[in-house]
């Protein structure tokens, strides 16, 4: 009996051993494979054209898991930012190009676009039209609206007629009546504000384009 049990203890030390030994012969290795591949450089960009100033937001869409950004906003050779997905304003209008140049461990890509932002002043015709609209929202009466409209139309008939001076002479004219408005307390002194802003500023655009 002695040696039957000695046997067993025998047996089961060596499938023991040969079970540490086998284990100690298994490695696993566990992590990412890296590629070592040099990144492409892509991005895109919202808006893309608009009026001065303009913010516009860039985001950073290459591959290869690039770890540097560098962009430049004006394609002039200067570094403007370093973020993967900046914001940029362009506070005067023109027609920009993009670069951006991306860098991992195995190299680098550079991406530009040509023209790719577009940073245009809103026409005469245009802002005349949004007063209009500004006009038509105002929470006064039909004759109110009428008398507020009619120097409006005006403006935008005679600078659909290339009559820079009848145009600016309307806007003159608007700008009294909206002061009259609001003096009669028929209109709030923010729509006032707005609106004489906006008159005088399309006057202003008036004369820079007649400077030209």
């Amino acid at each position: 009996m002695y040696r039957r049990y000695l046997s067993l203890i025998v047996i089961f030390l060596l499938i023991a051993m040969i079970t540490v030994a086998q284990a100690a012969n298994t490695l696993t290795v566990t992590g990412e494979v890296v590629n070592p591949v040099p990144p492409t450089a892509d991005f895109s960009a919202s808006p893309v054209s608009g009026p001065p100033p303009l913010t516009v937001y860039f985001q950073d869409t290459s591959t290869g898991s690039p770890a540097q950004w560098e962009w430049d906003f004006e394609n002039d050779g200067i570094v403007d930012s370093g973020e993967q997905n900046p914001t940029h304003m362009y506070p005067i209008a023109g027609t920009y190009s993009v670069s951006l140049k991306v860098t991992n461990s195995y190299g680098t890509d550079t991406l530009t676009r040509e023209g790719y932002i577009e940073v245009s002043e809103y026409s005469v015709s245009e802002r005349i039209d949004a007063l209009h609209v500004y006009v038509e929202a105002l929470d006064i009466s039909d004759w109110g609206k009428k008398h507020l409209l009619s120097p409006l139309d005006k403006a935008e008939k005679m600078w659909d007629k290339g009559n820079e001076r009848a145009t600016i002479a309307q806007m003159d004219r608007f700008i009294t009546k909206v002061y009259l408005f609001a003096f009669l307390f028929m209109i709030s002194p923010e729509d006032a504000a707005y609106m004489i802003n906006e008159a005088q500023e399309i006057i202003d655009l008036i004369g820079d384009k007649g400077k030209k």
